[in-house]
């Protein structure tokens, strides 16, 4: 039989959390380390009568129990898949600290955090297949700046969907489309329409205002969780990396650039040192090349041609984008970007 107790109280077990009065921390106090700690016994007894091997069997045999409809959907995919203990050790631990600092995956987690501290935007972080985690390491391949270079290997993957960041995403599309839009291809717009179904998974970018995916690596699991449930925040520009080409969001065509910015990586509860990496959708609209850092006044009226009249980012900003030395592309405006995958990778 079992025995559950949480804060010294004996739990009810076919009660749930709420039954047993728990209420789970929210995002916040997740960040800050607040936890629930949960105990659990498994006592066996023999009846009279039984063998001592009978005995022996049963406690190698746990008891019966309900288990959740996510648990129970992994443990089938398991036993499909060709045995690789230390895979799924790596991935279960990953998924618990992406929930940790990140998001909830959904397909364990179907309602939104109860508790005072739950003030985050509901945010949703799904695991990818094997088919997409493929095929996003093929792009990461696809767009690096120099073919032979060190080819990355991704853990796992992560599709952020956030309706709030996407609806404004969408407006900012939307007020772009009204603009006069000069053509600038990007390295990984390239790839992606070489590509062609391989990269289908991506979704369709409109060439004609420049959206493109690009790259943005953090050093930071914590400060991808930040990204994947609030935007980027200008408030943060610069706070991880000098703003050498301006004020704003930095981004990457070429993943080995973007590699260049995670560090030394994050080691995960597994042992295993991993590194984070955002692929996000960027409304690069009319792009503005500087083959020189710019002075502090030149990057003031940078960040203020790009978010137009008012801080209205669309048709009337002078430019939506700033190439600085050909290989970072800076953003003004949180709305023209939209986080899309989050990827753990070596």
């Amino acid at each position: 039989w079992y025995m559950g107790m949480c804060s010294g109280k004996t739990l009810e077990l076919s009660a749930g959390l709420e039954g047993n009065g728990i209420v789970l921390p929210g995002p916040s106090r997740r960040r800050e380390g607040a936890k629930v700690e949960l105990f659990f016994d498994l006592t066996v007894r023999g009846m009279a009568g039984e063998r001592p091997d009978e005995v022996a069997v049963a406690t190698e045999v746990p008891a019966a129990t309900e288990v959740p409809a996510c648990v129970a959907a992994h443990d089938v995919q398991e036993q499909q898949e060709p045995p690789a203990e230390v895979k799924h050790i790596v991935a279960k631990t990953l998924d618990e600290d992406v929930s940790e600092h990140i998001g909830i995956p959904v397909e364990c987690f179907e309602q939104p955090v109860a508790g005072p501290a739950a003030e985050d935007p509901r945010v949703y972080l799904v695991r990818t297949s094997e088919a997409v985690r493929n095929g996003l390491e093929e792009f990461m391949a696809s767009t690096r700046s120099r073919p032979s270079g060190t080819r990355l290997t991704v853990v796992a993957a992560y599709r952020n969907e956030n309706s709030v960041l996407w609806r404004r995403y969408q407006r900012s599309k939307a007020a772009l489309m009204e603009a006069f839009i000069g053509p600038h291809r990007t390295a990984t717009a390239e790839a992606l329409h070489a590509g062609g179904q391989k990269f289908q998974f991506l979704g369709e970018y409109n060439p004609k205002i420049n959206e493109s995916p690009m790259w943005h690596a953090t050093p930071r699991l914590a400060a991808a969780g930040g990204i994947c449930t609030r935007g980027f925040d200008i408030n943060f520009a610069g706070s991880a990396h000098a703003t050498a080409w301006g004020h704003g969001f930095y981004f990457a065509q070429h993943v080995d650039v973007s590699d260049g910015y995670t560090g030394e990586g994050w080691r995960a509860d597994s042992g295993e040192w991993v590194k984070v990496m955002l692929l996000c959708r960027v409304l690069c609209g009319n792009v503005s090349e500087l083959a020189r850092m710019p002075s502090p006044e030149d990057k003031e009226r940078f960040t203020a041609d790009c978010l137009g009249p008012g801080g209205v980012f669309g048709a009337k900003s002078t430019h939506h984008c700033l190439l600085g030395g050909l290989f970072a592309y800076v953003c003004a405006h949180c709305d023209q970007v939209y986080p899309n995958y989050v990827i753990l990778y070596r």
